[in-house]
């Protein structure tokens, strides 16, 4: 009994101390090959992972990416999924604070402080990092002004159509994995203009999108009267997942 709880315990302090060594902080989504890590021992992996964060950051100060992903760990390492709700969320909000504080001027320290801002505040936030955009294109890469300007044009949509399809365009000629064909044709057809709904529907039915996306394309030929097309769509949904198919529609 004494030999199998001590082979135990060494299991579990050689286990400790190996831990992180195969996952590297400056890996491309690194929080989350980390939060995967926290679920087995959470409590005494966090600060461990901190650590790394920061002992790589005093050494590579520049790596702003590193640090995006610093304060992302932080705000999935406590994140509750059936509430919804970043248990750690004060610890995460004051990381990007201080990230946006210190870089305001960094393209995708914008764009991740916008992702994290809601209420009032988001409009007027994403409204001054267009401007930041436009004083200096050069340093923003097609990624992050896509994400930029895709954000933007959702934030529109109910209150400026003309704005809507302005950022939308852009967002998607900056990054051609981004499809906004949704969110434009229904900006079209309340602007009573179906034909270039259709248009635009037409152009991205190519996409290969997620279920729920596919439905809303299809949902939209149906209520222009592209009854062919829609067929075509939802046989496409069912394949990737028959509950987002309405079999009255």
């Amino acid at each position: 009994m004494f030999k199998t709880s001590w082979l135990l315990l060494l299991l579990i302090f050689l286990s400790y101390i190996t831990f992180g060594q195969e996952i590297q902080v400056d890996d491309v989504n690194s929080h989350e090959a980390f939060t995967e890590e926290l679920k087995s021992s959470k409590d005494l992996k966090y600060q461990d992972i901190l650590q790394q964060y920061d002992t790589y950051i005093a050494k590579n100060p520049n790596e702003v990416r590193v640090q995006i992903e610093r304060c992302k760990f932080m705000g999935t390492a406590y994140f509750d999924e059936i509430e919804d709700y970043d248990l750690n969320w004060e610890e995460t909000e004051s990381c990007i604070e201080k990230l946006f504080l210190t870089l305001p001027e960094n393209p995708d320290v914008i764009v991740y402080k916008i992702e994290n801002t809601y209420g009032d505040e988001r409009p007027d936030l994403i409204d001054k990092s267009i401007q930041k955009y436009y004083t200096d294109i050069e340093a923003w890469s097609n990624k992050a002004r896509g994400k930029l300007f895709k954000m933007a044009a959702y934030q529109y949509s109910d209150v400026n159509h003309t704005k809507t399809l302005e950022y939308a365009n852009k967002a998607e000629r900056f990054d051609k994995e981004l499809d906004l064909s949704v969110l434009a044709a229904r900006t079209h057809i309340t602007l009573g203009n179906d034909e270039k709904a259709k248009e635009v529907l037409d152009t991205n039915l190519f996409y290969d999108n997620d279920a729920w996306t596919l439905s809303e394309k299809g949902d939209l030929l149906i209520e222009l009267g592209e009854f062919d097309k829609a067929l075509e769509v939802f046989d496409r949904v069912r394949v990737k997942d028959s509950n987002y198919v309405d079999e009255s529609s």
